[in-house]
């Protein structure tokens, strides 16, 4: 009987020892955790240097023409530029001297987009669409990925905003 009761005292007095001990911290801690959560992370800015373009199918918009065109007259990527009025993307025949480029077997490009509005049109198996592209001066990703309004199959591409909704 004196064992257990030795042995209940040993672990009150073990268990008392350590709720003390843990109560007791270096309350210098809490002001580190403090001092990390001020310091935020800033992403550098960076210029959109290539795209991966998806059909309306999520598809890559495989071996296709992009043609460039920037908005106002401010770019340094030797696109030609128009001025396009808020209600009005250019027309197909605005793209005649643009710049082009093409997209490989996973629809990627690679084009200078410095920071402004640019208007892309793509151009595939008879179909062509016209996309708007905003990069903003806090652009952080060198890579982007755009979204044609094109839906293709295999032996034609047409633009599903110029369909009718049945």
């Amino acid at each position: 009987m004196f064992d257990k009761k030795l042995g209940f005292a040993t672990s009150s007095i073990f268990l008392a020892s350590a709720l003390l001990l843990t109560g007791c911290g270096d309350s210098s801690s809490s002001d580190s955790n403090e001092d990390q959560a001020s310091d935020s992370y800033t992403p550098e800015t960076q210029t959109l240097s290539s795209a991966t373009v998806l059909d309306a199918n999520n598809e890559p918009l495989a071996e296709s023409e992009v043609s460039v065109l920037a908005s106002g007259s401010d770019n340094e990527a030797g696109a030609v530029s128009i001025q396009a009025t808020a209600s009005a993307f250019p027309s197909i025949e605005d793209f005649k001297n643009a710049k082009t480029v093409m997209t490989d077997v996973k629809g990627l490009f690679s084009f200078e987009f410095t920071e402004g509005e640019w208007y892309l049109a793509f151009k595939k198996d008879g179909g062509t669409s016209i996309q708007k592209l905003q990069v903003t001066p806090d652009n952080a990703s060198k890579i982007g990925k755009l979204i044609s309004s094109l839906s293709c199959s295999e032996q034609s591409c047409v633009d599903v905003d110029d369909q009718a909704i049945v």
